[in-house]
């Protein structure tokens, strides 16, 4: 008999991003959380699923938190993690039990066309690894796979994540 899919710490991830006092930050982690909601980026190697909203939300709050650089890495700056940087944050959460199939999420980072996306996604799962790596021990690892896609999928709208980590009100139109 297949597993069933386990979404967990769905309303508290919500309020957890109506919590951030940051506004823009706040914008920016629960427009996130509801792309994640929204995405058809799930494979059936994803399956079945196990997903906790509130730590894909602390991780977005991190990756959020200096809207200044996520605002640079919109607009084509480079990543100050690199690609090796990347790889070890990727191995010591796995070694320490946080995250599942982390090689998996770096090649898929890696095959990302050149530009904001990609350096958005390095950045990302750089930032997410370490704050999983520091997490609670003995709860199941995050399957990073399925993490990278999901930032990524936020990520695509660069437009949206540069105005918003700018501290502008977005057009309704967007």
């Amino acid at each position: 008999m297949n597993e069933p899919d386990v979404i967990l710490h769905g309303q508290e991830a919500f309020q957890y991003a109506d919590a951030i006092t940051d506004r823009f930050t706040g914008h920016l982690v629960h427009q996130a959380l509801v792309d994640l909601l929204g995405s058809s980026c799930l494979r059936e190697s994803d399956l079945p699923l196990h997903l906790d909203l509130l730590k894909y939300a602390r991780c977005l709050e991190a990756i959020y938190a200096d809207r200044a650089r996520i605002a640079a890495l919109a607009s084509g700056a480079p990543s100050p993690i690199g690609s090796e940087d990347l790889r070890a944050r990727i191995a010591a959460a796995e070694a320490a039990g946080a995250i599942k199939r982390g090689t998996e999420a770096f090649v898929h980072c890696e095959a990302l066309p050149k530009g904001p996306v990609c350096e958005l996604e390095r950045f990302g799962l750089g930032i997410s690894a370490e704050l999983l790596a520091e997490g609670a021990p003995g709860t199941p690892p995050v399957d990073f796979s399925v993490q990278a896609r999901f930032l990524e999928c936020s990520f695509s709208k660069t437009g949206l994540v540069k105005l918003l980590a700018e501290g502008k009100e977005p057009s309704p139109f967007i």
